[in-house]
């Protein structure tokens, strides 16, 4: 698909990177600070010592300064591929060093939003940065929500973790849209049982019980949903697309992240007060499964109108409808944008 694709006639230029632009760098120069806590001595880890947060070491707290972040960054939510043995970490260095053989960066950001991170990068050793957004898809075609609607998500949940929440939908009296996706295929022989409707996973009644205020559905048009003005919160697996959408739209999140990079987007939206935190280091196909206890605690807490939470997503949707307008600090951005390349003609 992708060399058919690439090869079609465009002003753009294609290129393909093998896979040994990622294998192990084992001598990197970069150094990450690593703090235990304000009260504890800094400990200096080399890249090729960076550790994944495990209790048997006692390191489940490490914290890290990143440019960007105003406060240290917990290991747990840093990506999976970081401490990947074989070169994960020496790779982000690597593709970081490559930013600056670019003429510049755009990012689906708005200064309003992360300032920090912005003045952190916009430097003479840098590219110029090119904050656009929020950049959502307000209008979704029919012939893509056929295809995500039949496609199978990553963000699914196996049976168990299914049963617990819908107990704390069931116990929290709120009304709920729940978009409930069925578990990838597995082989017979490894024991897991594919399930291609997805209520048998369902506790028995539960249907019955929750049928005047609830609705269990697969894919559901998110950006119409959050949208909505009856939609008072959302749980979120915090994938940037999500969170930028839900602040358009004023909802507040609940932190469940699963993969790649949601967990440091949960710690950001947390560390900016604009999340209800459920849960920031969350792993699919690790980490326990979440009672419904917690998950139950999550929804009164995001659905209560007088949080500041509330509060502060409000004012940050007014600031993103803002950014985009004429005037606008991304509006503004775009202008840059497009003057540079202009000028680099």
């Amino acid at each position: 698909f992708v060399d058919a694709y690439i090869e079609e006639p465009a002003q753009i230029h294609f290129i393909q990177l093998p896979q040994s632009y990622i294998d192990p760098v084992r001598n990197a120069v970069t150094n990450i600070v690593s703090m235990k806590s304000t009260s504890n001595p800094t400990r200096i880890q080399n890249s090729s010592e960076f550790e994944y947060p495990k209790p048997e070491t006692r390191n489940t707290d490490l914290g890290h300064l990143i440019p960007g972040f105003a406060n240290p960054v917990p290991s747990c939510v840093l990506p999976s591929f970081l401490f990947n043995k074989d070169g994960g970490y020496t790779a982000f260095v690597k593709f970081a060093e490559r930013f600056k053989d670019a003429k510049g960066i755009m990012i689906n950001t708005f200064e309003e939003l992360e300032p920090y991170a912005l003045r952190c990068f916009s430097n003479a050793q840098n590219p110029p940065i090119y904050p656009v957004g929020p950049v959502i898809q307000l209008d979704v075609c029919l012939i893509l929500s056929w295809i995500w609607s039949n496609a199978t998500s990553m963000g699914s949940h196996e049976p168990p973790q299914v049963k617990e929440i819908a107990l704390a939908l069931d116990r929290s009296g709120h009304k709920f849209l729940w978009s409930l996706h069925v578990p990838p295929a597995v082989d017979a022989a490894a024991g897991t049982v594919h399930f291609k409707n997805p209520e048998k996973m369902l506790p028995e009644g539960f249907l019955e019980r929750i049928q005047e205020r609830g609705m269990v559905c697969g894919w559901a048009p998110q950006v119409e949903v959050l949208g909505h003005n009856a939609v008072g919160g959302f749980v979120s697996h915090c994938s940037w697309n999500s969170i930028l959408e839900s602040l358009w739209f004023s909802v507040p999140i609940v932190t469940w992240p699963m993969f790649a990079e949601q967990q440091l987007n949960a710690y950001m939206m947390k560390e900016l007060g604009l999340a209800v935190v459920m849960r920031l280091d969350y792993r699919k196909g690790i980490s326990d499964v979440v009672m419904a206890d917690e998950i139950e605690e999550g929804v009164q807490q995001v659905m209560d109108a007088g949080r500041e939470v509330r509060k502060k997503v409000k004012k940050t949707e007014e600031m993103a409808r803002k950014a985009v307008m004429n005037g606008g600090s991304s509006f503004n951005s775009i202008g840059r944008f497009i003057e540079d390349m202009i000028g680099n003609i």
